[in-house]
C-alpha cells in the first residue's frame, strides 16, 4: 500500500508515494544535524585556537605560578602542570574534530544522494536548497 499525492498543475502531475516522504522526510533531518554538526565544528575549531593561543602565550612568562581559569575559578597552578592541561586539552579537541569530519561527511554523502534522487524524479517541483 502506497500513499499518493500530486505536485503540481493538471498537466504536469507527479505522484508522490510513501518512499519519496520518507525520503524527502531523510532529507530534512539530516540537513539540519548537517548544519548542527557544522557548527559544533566552527566551535571545536574556535576553542581549539583558543587553547593554542594560550600554549603560545604560555611560552612567553617568566612566571614559575602562573593563574589558570577553570569556568569562573582561577587556581595558581605552575607552568608545567597548566602546559600539560592545554596539551590534554588541545588532544581531546582534535579528537572531537576527527570525529566531528566523519559525521559532517557521512552525513553529506546521505544528503548529496537524496538531493540527487529527488531533484532528479520531481525537476523544478521541488526545492532543496537552503533559505538565505
Amino acid at each position: 500500500m502506497s500513499v499518493v499525492k500530486n505536485l503540481g498543475k493538471n498537466k504536469d502531475q507527479i505522484e508522490i508515494t510513501l518512499e519519496d516522504q520518507k525520503q524527502i522526510n531523510t532529507f530534512a533531518k539530516r540537513n539540519t544535524t548537517l548544519d548542527e554538526l557544522k557548527e559544533e565544528m566552527r566551535k571545536t575549531k574556535e576553542s581549539l585556537q583558543n587553547m593554542e593561543d594560550a600554549s603560545d602565550e604560555l611560552l612567553m612568562i617568566d612566571e614559575p605560578v602562573v593563574s589558570y581559569k577553570v569556568g569562573e575559578v582561577f587556581f595558581q597552578m605552575n607552568c608545567n602542570e597548566v602546559e600539560e592541561h592545554l596539551e590534554e586539552t588541545k588532544s581531546a579537541l582534535q579528537e572531537e574534530i576527527r570525529s566531528l569530519e566523519e559525521q559532517i561527511s557521512d552525513n553529506q554523502g546521505l544528503v548529496s544522494s537524496l538531493k540527487a534522487k529527488l531533484y532528479g524524479k520531481f525537476g523544478n517541483n521541488i526545492n532543496l536548497e537552503a533559505d538565505e
